[in-house]
Formats: C-alpha cells, sequence, structure tokens
C-alpha cells in the first residue's frame, strides 16, 4: 500500500505511558532514559504523564528562545 497523501511532521503530546511506549515500539524510537526515568514514578497516572509531556515540549521548545534573550 503506497501513502498518497502529504505527511507532515509535527509534535504528538505524550497522553499516557502505556500509549507512549507503544508509540515508540511500533514507530521503532527509543525513548531517551532520562524521560523513561522521570515518567517511572508517574507511569500509573495518565494525568500527571501528561502534564509531565507539556512542561517537557514546553521547555524543549521554548529554551532556545529564551537563552538567546539573555
Amino acid at each position: 500500500m503506497d501513502i498518497t497523501v502529504p505527511i507532515i511532521p509535527g509534535i504528538m503530546p505524550i497522553m499516557g505511558y502505556d500509549s507512549i511506549r507503544r508509540i515508540a515500539t511500533l514507530s521503532q524510537l527509543t525513548i531517551p532514559e532520562s524521560i523513561l526515568s522521570d515518567l517511572e514514578p508517574i507511569k500509573h497516572d495518565d494525568d500527571a504523564v501528561r502534564k509531565y509531556g507539556t512542561i517537557k515540549v514546553s521547555l524543549l521548545l521554548w529554551n532556545p528562545y529564551l537563552e538567546a534573550l539573555c
């Protein structure tokens, strides 16, 4: 089966521990050990995992801009 539509890369939010592990496996991607160790204590709390993901991606996206201002 050929893909006939454009694929637009983006940022996918972390919705839960199990889902991010499943997506990584299906995509053959490796989750950084630092993120896995951060998620380990909260892996059974999807709300906490979502909040962690929101904060993590915000820091990754904004840090270069904030550093440029200093």
